[in-house]
């Protein structure tokens, strides 16, 4: 995990949910067989609205509703995996298919549905971030580091024994690196906060697997042991279920803890950069993209006509001195040879460094390939690439530099005018602030949202990218107690400890509130006020699809002035817009729900942003606005609208007094183009001279050709 937040163990009444616990939910043997076992799998029961709150007795009523099916209670015993009691009622078994169908017709039995499975998906960052030692501020200093606030985080576990969680260590361990890269002190951002591990995925079948019916019991317990922050670093296969499909256990589970009043932290996923790849989309989830920081691997590679370069790269070893550089050329018959290509049958690469190009990022597949050239002999690979600061991690003292296609096309041209190239690769270096830039992560998932394509997703974005992490010794990269790892899962964890610190200085506001204070109050630039860029093929300037709102800015959201605020009420008008049928709606609920008459519009959703994905004719919306700021307070309306669209608010002053703090607004959208477009971008901002409440704007123009 990337997230380090200390516990303490001068709280005993709360250690009963910490580390110690560390739940194993389905053990390997049991989640296996619902693997390979074609006769019998995990099914997930919903019995509806709980008609006791007595665990004790709901656990009784589930085992004996299984046992109708399987003929006594030694079976039902054998069989039941989890029973579901406090966010929901139901519970998960081991059965047939056939019996997963008796057990559906049985009265009080809402829905019976086969387990889902799920992917998973530090020392620079919080400075990065404005949220360490170096940044005292008063709000830092005000949440008291999120003290006693409990953050549940499912995932594939943590190492106890780490020093990252150990008390000897203080709130931070210091000076800690990867083999001397990135040295730093490792803490997290709330480090006075409690953690709750839920072990809800399995390094089974090649990858970090994760079963619907471990997550939805880690929601549901974690709801008993009072966390307040839920971090999930999960995501599933695009596409996923709709929200109010109870197979989409991370929605499903979410929208129970939510109307609990816990915050639920996702990660978007690593499919990007194509669009509309973001994943956990459901407006009550906060949504989290990657982001790089400031900090930079640079590797100086000089070749043997003096010309020097820096190309990135994790490279540990000893300088190589100048050795043979070669380039494994191939007929223009035949296919390209590119780094994937590369094998341990490549014996012409013995003693030599191979320059290879890359036309695609793929997780693992450069380590693969530099793994196999290696056993054929080569000293060293330097990898030509569209840019992206995601640094593969080969060997320690096996140097796997990235460079771009045109330094790349440099070094080829020196390989082919030289009669004996070669090449020298020193160790790598860290540096870390200017003018190393901020970039969206190119494997960060992008919206628009698939699902609800006029609900904003991502809604945020944070630090992903070789990030400084404690790891397991079972893990098989690990060559030490820290390593360098990318991803949306890490960004997640970041966010989730930000909410921590919210949640420390306003333990009155909702989710939707703080996720309302995180995206309004976000950076539009870095930190050193320059553009951010989303890596992608081109590289463009990032957009609020790339990173909703922006980067995370915790000092901002403290205090943002206004929020928008919405509850489970807001939620189900949601559903009912998206079209999902009452009978849906209420299985989520667990309580009989019918919607209006007259279909609502998601354009009115009280989102902390308007994303409008077809507009095809003026349209009004609303959005309602709660003070958090001085009694006493007006806002203005300054508004940014995207190209060839029209945009109006009313009333464009709010003035709020102790009496009154909650105002609502409409904004009408209107469209000068003739022809249907893409997205284009702009903001609505309300400023009180102290504070800014920024939200994206969205807007596709749609005009239809069949009327």
């Amino acid at each position: 995990m990337s997230f380090p937040t200390q516990m303490k163990d001068n709280h005993t009444a709360l250690l009963l949910v910490f580390m110690s616990l560390l739940i194993s939910l389905v053990n390997i043997e049991n989640y296996l067989l619902t693997a390979v076992d074609a006769k019998s799998n995990v099914y997930i029961i919903h019995m509806g609205k709980k008609q006791r709150e007595d665990a004790k007795l709901l656990k009784k009523t589930h085992h004996e509703v299984l046992a109708k099916v399987l003929g006594s209670k030694e079976e039902s015993a054998r069989a039941m995996v989890y029973s579901y009691k406090h966010g929901f009622s139901g519970f998960a078994a081991k059965m047939t298919e056939s019996q997963a169908q008796k057990i559906s017709e049985l009265p009080g039995v809402a829905l019976v549905i086969p387990n889902e499975l799920y992917k998973v998906q530090t020392t620079r960052s919080w400075d990065y971030l404005q949220l360490s030692s170096r940044y005292q501020t008063h709000f830092l200093q005000k949440s008291k580091l999120g003290e006693d606030v409990i953050i549940g985080l499912f995932d594939t576990g943590i190492w106890p024994e780490s020093e990252a969680f150990s008390d000897k260590a203080g709130s931070s361990v210091a000076d800690r690196s990867y083999n001397g890269l990135g040295v730093g002190t490792v803490r997290g951002g709330a480090t006075q906060a409690r953690i709750a591990m839920y072990k809800v995925c399995w390094s089974v079948f090649g990858g970090g697997l994760c079963a619907g019916a471990d997550i939805l019991k880690a929601f549901d317990v974690s709801v008993r042991d009072g966390v307040e922050v839920v971090s999930v670093s999960i995501a599933a296969d695009v596409p996923s279920y709709p929200e109010a499909d109870q197979r989409n256990a991370i929605a499903v589970g979410a929208f129970h803890a939510v109307a609990k009043g816990v915050a639920v932290v996702c990660a978007a996923g690593n499919s990007g950069p194509s669009p509309q790849t973001v994943q956990n989309t459901s407006p009550w989830i906060l949504t989290v993209g990657a982001s790089s920081d400031d900090r930079s691997f640079p590797t100086r590679v000089k070749l043997g006509n003096n010309w020097t370069i820096a190309g990135q790269a994790m490279f540990t070893g000893s300088d190589t001195g100048f050795i043979k550089l070669a380039y494994p050329e191939v007929s223009d018959l035949k296919y390209p040879c590119d780094c994937k290509s590369l094998t341990e049958e490549d014996t012409w690469a013995k003693k030599t460094v191979v320059l290879c190009f890359t036309t695609a990022f793929r997780e693992g597949s450069v380590e693969e390939s530099a793994s196999s050239i290696r056993k054929a002999g080569a000293l060293g690979l330097i990898v030509a690439e569209n840019p992206t600061r995601s640094l593969y991690v080969c060997d320690d003292d096996f140097p796997c530099v990235q460079v771009s296609y045109d330094i790349g096309m440099k070094i080829l041209y020196y390989i082919r005018s030289s009669r004996s190239p070669k090449v020298r690769i020193s160790p790598t270096k860290t540096h870390d602030g200017r003018p190393v830039s901020t970039k969206l992560a190119y494997f960060s998932s992008r919206g628009p949202s698939y699902v609800a394509p006029g609900v904003l997703k991502p809604d945020i974005a944070a630090p992903g990218v070789n990030i400084l992490s404690a790891v397991s010794p079972s893990d098989p990269k690990a060559n030490s107690a820290f390593a360098f790892m990318s991803g949306t899962s890490m960004a997640a964890p970041h966010v989730s400890g930000i909410v921590a610190l919210l949640k420390s200085l306003h333990p009155d506001w909702s989710p939707a509130a703080i996720k309302s204070a995180i995206v309004t109050t976000a950076w539009n630039t870095d930190p050193s006020g320059e553009l951010i860029f989303a890596e992608g093929e081109p590289m463009k300037l990032a957009d609020p699809f790339d990173f909703g709102g922006g980067i995370v800015n915790f000092n901002r959201a403290a205090d943002p002035g206004l929020v928008y605020d919405m509850g489970t009420e807001d939620y189900l008008h949601y559903l009912c817009a998206m079209g999902y049928n009452n009978s849906a709606i209420s299985q989520l609920r667990e309580h009989p729900t019918s919607c209006p008459t007259k279909r609502p519009s998601v354009l009115d959703l009280n989102l902390p942003s308007i994303t409008i994905p077809s507009l095809t004719k003026p349209t009004k919306l609303t959005r309602t606005v709660r003070n958090v700021g001085h009694a006493n307070s007006s806002y203005k309306a300054v508004v940014k609208p995207p190209q060839g669209i029209r945009i109006s608010v009313r009333p464009r002053l709010l003035t709020f007094n102790a009496t009154n703090n909650t105002i609502s607004f409409t904004v009408a959208v209107s469209s000068t183009h003739r022809v249907t477009t893409g997205y284009y971008f702009g903001s609505l901002t309300w400023t009180d001279g102290v504070h800014t409440v920024n939200s994206p704007i969205s807007v596709r123009t749609e005009i239809p050709i069949l009327s």
